[in-house]
């Protein structure tokens, strides 16, 4: 396995996660897909056509911004730069610059905080098709990346934390 060095300040975390982005000019909410996050920034793609500059309100499902696995953070951004994809089942990337957290102030909902307590412990794409258990029975899944302290699996059954 190689690893791909990029040529940035901040790294790039590969966090997949269903997104509603609103678009602040018109109003109108659409649905998005999360791929990634930095420190104080995210990707995602998307069906609509947002201008460089849009200031948009996102709803991450899942932020990795959070300690809690689940939980739902609501985010003002900027569309920082947008590109046609055309090996995607949407249209547009972005890069998204995030500037705050509407649901609270505490340290916990910093972004750069928690991208830098996740530096600690570096993801590596690790694709697996697994079996994993608890009380509750036996489950099928897919990792999607690993570290030192954990891995993400992604699963059709709906897990308690």
């Amino acid at each position: 396995m190689t690893e791909e060095i990029e040529n940035r300040k901040k790294p790039r975390f590969t966090h997949i996660s269903a997104l509603q982005v609103k678009d602040l000019r018109s109003g109108q909410m659409y649905e998005a897909r999360m791929f990634n996050c930095s420190d104080g920034g995210i990707c995602f793609e998307s069906n609509v056509s947002f201008q460089k500059g849009n200031e948009i309100y996102i709803s991450i499902q899942n932020s990795p911004y959070s300690r809690s696995s689940g939980v739902s953070k609501y985010y003002i951004g900027e569309v920082r730069w947008r590109k046609v994809l055309k090996r995607s089942f949407f249209n547009y990337g972005y890069g998204i610059q995030l500037f705050s957290d509407s649901n609270n102030q505490n340290s916990e909902s910093n972004p750069a905080k928690t991208i830098r307590d996740l530096i600690k412990n570096p993801r590596k794409p690790f694709f697996r098709t697994i079996q994993f258990g608890n009380h509750k029975g036996v489950f099928k899944g897919t990792t999607k990346d690993i570290s030192a302290s954990g891995v993400f699996i992604l699963t059709e059954e709906k897990l308690e934390v």
